[in-house]
């Protein structure tokens, strides 16, 4: 995100202070990111029912943790790290084919997927449609990235760190120049 002529990798960590031999740092850098590009504004659309575009940032969410942490594909973060998605295939490719690919492609959630805050779990099957309860999928990703966080071990943070080099690299270095 850029403010005045600074771009920011998250909203307290400029380009220009990550160190890409820090690993500490840039793991940290990660947790500011994902909290306060993410979640926390997701949490504040849902302080105001805003579930659609709430929903839409945790489907962001899912795509980027899954992505930096290695663990494959979103489907298979979510089969293993979401409790009601607890290795259920099917289910966890019908939320993100419907509603990531849906969002992401094409500005919609496909195949009668909705989001709604009227119900009490998470995921719900009602008729033919899935219903994606926002405000639980946002507690559920927080804590899934908390424990992620809390469970780095020396290899696995390694790994991780490779990934944020190899992922923002280039303007780690650009904005040192």
């Amino acid at each position: 995100m850029r403010i005045g002529d600074v771009l920011h990798f998250s909203p307290r960590f400029r380009f220009s202070d990550l160190d890409i031999e820090d690993n500490q740092k840039l793991v940290e850098a990660l947790r500011d990111r994902l909290f306060g590009f993410y979640l926390e504004p997701a949490s504040r659309l849902l302080k105001t029912a805003d579930a659609f575009a709430a929903g839409l940032l945790c489907c962001s969410a899912i795509d980027f943790v899954a992505l930096c942490s290695g663990e494959g594909h979103p489907e298979a973060w979510l089969r293993k790290n979401i409790p009601d998605f607890a290795d259920d295939e099917a289910l966890a490719g019908r939320f993100w084919k419907s509603f990531r690919d849906g969002l992401v492609h094409e500005a919609r959630v496909k195949a009668f997927g909705q989001f709604s805050l009227d119900f009490p779990t998470l995921l719900n099957i009602v008729g033919p449609a899935l219903v994606v309860n926002p405000q639980l999928l946002l507690g559920a990703i927080r804590e899934a990235f908390t424990s992620y966080l809390e469970h780095l071990d020396e290899a696995r943070s390694a790994r991780l760190v490779k990934r944020l080099r190899r992922y923002f690299q280039a303007e780690i270095a650009a904005a040192k120049e």
